[in-house]
């Protein structure tokens, strides 16, 4: 048996290959390829195809093709543009016959999946990022016997990432870290500012970060769906986006600088 996993259409686009046994094969970003840098909005043809060479087989030898997203709206897409993705991944012949089974794994779980992979026989297993389907962190107890069992998790509205692309909006860096479009290598940036003296308006900050007992990350503004701009995080701080993109390297624009 052989398994394709595929990320494609978003960020970081990539592809690889592990055979029945659970053995890795091949993996690869697009990038390496391209040298276009995150690959967005790609489907990682040269990727898929470098997995098969690597094995020696051909698409016709894929059982599945998995996908590391499991959402109505991916489904739909993917079930409407399949073909066009294995014309990319396979070639026009895979596309025009039927082709390799395509399976939907949560984000989170191909996560801890990937990460369960260290050696151990049992370990906690936590997921932590910008989103996943509903959440944004998730923890897993690991058992190389019985595989990974969902212990907790947080919904996307108290999202560190959010939080951390909210204040690189702040400063004037990148889009949505989510979107085709994204300026997603701006947004390590502020992380260069971090040396230089707190912001004088670090209150508003702390109303947007909202303070929770026990250590609990953010939590978004009451009714919180993540479809309105002003459910951001620095909207109910009361804070201004930076007015203008930041300048050259290492140039840090605040949004106290727009206002003097």
């Amino acid at each position: 048996m052989w398994v394709l996993g595929v990320n494609c259409k978003l960020h970081d686009s990539s592809a690889a290959l592990v055979d029945g046994e659970g053995r890795i094969w091949a993996m690869v970003e697009e990038e390496r390829f391209t040298r276009v840098k995150h690959a967005e909005g790609t489907f990682p043809s040269h990727a898929a195809r470098f997995c098969l060479e690597t094995a020696g087989i051909t698409w016709r030898d894929i059982d599945v093709v998995a996908m590391g997203w499991d959402m109505p709206r991916f489904r739909e897409w993917h079930d409407s543009e399949r073909q066009e993705m294995y014309a990319a991944l396979f070639g026009p012949e895979a596309a025009s016959g039927k082709g390799p089974e395509l399976v939907f794994v949560e984000h989170h779980l191909a996560h801890a999946l990937s990460a369960f992979t260290s050696g151990f026989d049992k370990a906690g297993v936590l997921v932590g990022e910008g989103s996943g389907e509903f959440e944004s962190a998730s923890i897993y107890a690991g058992d190389r016997a019985s595989g990974l069992t969902l212990k907790r998790r947080r919904p996307h509205g108290y999202s560190l990432g959010a939080m951390y692309e909210a204040t690189s909006r702040l400063l004037g860096f990148g889009k949505h870290v989510l979107a085709p479009d994204t300026a997603l290598r701006d947004a390590r940036r502020p992380l260069g500012g971090l040396p230089h003296p707190p912001l004088r308006r670090r209150d508003p900050a702390h109303r947007a970060v909202g303070r929770r007992p026990r250590g609990h990350p953010p939590r978004a503004g009451r009714g919180h769906r993540g479809r309105r701009r002003t459910d951001l995080p620095e909207h109910r701080a009361g804070l201004p986006c930076a007015r203008k993109p930041p300048g050259r390297a290492g140039q840090v624009v605040a949004a106290r600088d727009t206002e003097q």
